[in-house]
């Protein structure tokens, strides 16, 4: 741990990691929100800097061009199709669409939804595979999520780092890899979340978590970059 303190149930931590040969870092923080967070317990120009970093939103944009990068570094198979041409659903035909992600269901309004993806262009890759969950050898809705369009009529897989596949719940198969999408867009469909998916007040019970993962890789100072992690409360269903 970062400053002196002990880690208690309840409580909100933030944790940063660059790779297996760098020390993982565990900070008491003062927030969820990472616009107005405060570490407690430390003090210096180096923790203030780390500060700043994460308040101004900067680690977002260093994911936002790492994945980017990644993702553009894999090797092109086709023509880039659009997001609803691959959900393959008409607008004027649409009667509900659902998310599913971390394990919630968001209904979303049909007309922001069509507006939202309406200029959002997948790039058609060589197929490549998902992460499996090492425990049950599936990948795990929770690791991006699942665009349903008037039930089965239309679907598609995101995951949450911006692999794009035409995969049904109801598929023998593994989701693979067949496309990708630019973190920007991806950001645009979860912002269709709106206010039921911010972060609960610090003074709320945590009964119920899920891990929230962003990764940042900026040198602030003595040279922190890596995945934050945040304990959230799950959210209750978007009516």
């Amino acid at each position: 741990t970062i400053g002196d303190f002990k880690v208690k149930e309840g409580n909100v931590y933030l944790f940063t990691y660059f790779d297996e040969n760098n020390p993982t870092d565990i900070f008491e923080v003062t927030s969820y929100d990472t616009s107005t967070l405060k570490l407690k317990n430390v003090e210096g120009d180096m923790w203030k800097r780390f500060e700043k970093y994460l308040n101004e939103g900067r680690y977002l944009e260093t994911e936002q061009e790492r994945l980017d990068k990644q993702n553009e570094d894999l090797p092109v198979e086709g023509e880039n199709i659009s997001l609803a041409e691959l959900i393959g659903v008409e607008k004027e035909d649409a009667k509900t669409v659902d998310i599913h992600y971390n394990r919630e269901v968001y209904e979303i309004d049909v007309d922001k939804f069509y507006k939202t993806i309406e200029n959002i262009k997948l790039t058609n890759i060589k197929d490549v595979g998902l992460e499996k969950d090492k425990n049950n050898g599936i990948v795990e809705l929770s690791n991006g999520m699942y665009i349903t369009v008037n039930g089965f009529d239309g679907y598609v897989f995101i995951t949450d780092d911006c692999k794009v596949d035409k995969y049904g719940m109801h598929y023998s198969r593994m989701p693979i890899g067949a496309y990708t999408i630019k973190f920007v867009d991806r950001a645009k469909i979860t912002a269709l979340f709106g206010d039921e998916y911010k972060l609960p007040p610090l003074e709320n019970p945590l009964t119920e978590y899920i891990i929230y993962g962003a990764l940042i890789g900026a040198i602030c100072g003595g040279g922190i970059g890596g995945i934050i992690g945040f304990l959230i409360k799950k959210k209750k269903k978007n009516q």
